[in-house]
């Protein structure tokens, strides 16, 4: 058949497979367009009815939150936490140790004075009221405090019982259940009118919703009728194979630049472009993915040499407080040094001078006696305790 055909008819030919190859694959984008725009217009009705509903539910919040019913607070006031009762075998022990004191007490009484028996009955009776003193008389004080916290707690529950039963309390109560009545019944009322708008919203979503499918089911049969269309008339194509529809324009944009004279020749230059371009696609891509990583690995490296920076910054950080932290404690060791050698040497002042007086009195002292001409020098220095002294 390509024999017989011009390289115009060719050429005309070969446009008309590819202007309805665009038409197919055109067709086929605005099916996946209808598919893709019903389910968005179906998510956008059931979003709107979400949003009437929340701002429905919001506004009957609003006003059933105004009737709130209100009740006295001294109705919620617990009454005031009773002492633990104290425990009947304190109770008996305080009551045994007070009994064994005064067993104590008549013991030492009858064994001294009756009996006169001083050791043993002494003991005994001592220890008795020893016994009392560390127990009796530590759970007589618990049983004291106990005492005075029931008391203060009977004045306190008395107080509360007077303040509930009170006739403004009861009063109050009162008008709390009938509020609450008619509180239980208003959110009834909100409930069913809720359920009721529920029922209504859900049935317009429903309603559009199938709207949107009817729409987009209709255009979907139009487009894929348009399709079935254009399949028939590529079936109809015996020019070319099917795999070469997609690369029919530029076929005939080979013939006619003057790139080929034949059908064939066309067919192979432009699949030798494809397969050129397909090279060079890959070869980008590949350049592509060599920069992605060597990207990566500068990444990696600023990332790494960063680290060591702010490492090598912390280290020298550190060095720097060590050293100050060293000269600091080599300064105050030289402080030390230089006060205890102060100290050293104002000791050895204090020890001359003080030396220096008692020499200069001892002499004063032997100038002063009387004997001093037969005493050495040595004795001089000496005669602070010197038993020869003689005033002159």
């Amino acid at each position: 058949m390509s024999k017989e055909m011009t390289k115009q008819e060719l050429i005309d030919e070969l446009s008309q497979i590819g202007s309805l190859y665009d038409s197919r694959v055109g067709v086929e984008a605005k099916m996946e367009s209808i598919l893709e725009k019903a389910k968005l217009d179906e998510k956008a009705e059931y979003a709107h009815t979400v949003e009437v509903m929340r701002k429905f539910e919001t506004e009957q919040k609003e006003k059933f939150s105004a009737l709130d019913p209100c009740i006295d607070p001294r109705c919620f006031t617990p009454p005031p936490a009773r002492p633990d009762n104290i425990q009947i075998g304190t109770l008996l022990l305080g009551a045994a140790s007070g009994i064994l004191m005064i067993l104590g007490i008549i013991i030492i009484f009858a064994g001294v004075v009756l009996l006169g028996e001083y050791t043993l009955t002494a003991i005994l009776g001592l220890a008795l009221i020893v016994f009392w003193y560390v127990i009796g008389r530590r759970l007589m004080n618990n049983f004291e405090d106990w005492l005075v916290k029931y008391t203060e707690w009977k004045t306190l529950y008395g107080q509360w019982e007077k303040d509930v039963n009170a006739g403004t309390t009861k009063e109050a109560t009162k008008a709390f259940f009938e509020a609450w009545r008619d509180y239980d019944a208003c959110f009834l009322a909100m409930t069913q009118l809720c359920d009721e708008k529920f029922a209504e919203e859900f049935d317009k979503v429903n309603k559009a919703t199938d709207a949107v499918k009817k729409k987009a089911v209709a255009a979907y049969k139009e487009a894929e009728k348009e399709h079935e269309a254009l399949d028939a008339e590529l079936a109809k194509v015996t020019l070319i194979d099917s795999d070469y529809f997609v690369i029919a324009d530029r076929i005939a944009a080979a013939l006619k630049r003057g790139r080929a004279d034949t059908l064939k020749e066309a067919i192979n230059i432009v699949l030798d472009d494809v397969r050129k371009e397909q090279a060079e696609e890959a070869r980008r891509e590949e350049a592509r993915r060599r920069e992605a990583i060597m990207e990566k690995e500068a990444e990696e490296e600023r990332r790494h040499n960063d680290a060591m920076r702010r490492q090598a910054e912390e280290d020298a950080r550190a060095q720097r407080e060590h050293n100050a932290r060293m000269e600091r404690e080599a300064a105050a060791q030289t402080r030390a040094a230089e006060r205890a050698a102060d100290e050293q040497r104002r000791a050895a002042d204090a020890q001359r001078r003080q030396s220096q007086e008692q020499e200069r009195a001892a002499m004063e002292k032997c100038r002063k006696c009387a004997n001093s001409t037969k005493c050495s020098y040595a004795v001089k220095k000496n005669s602070l305790s010197c038993g020869a002294y003689r005033p002159r």
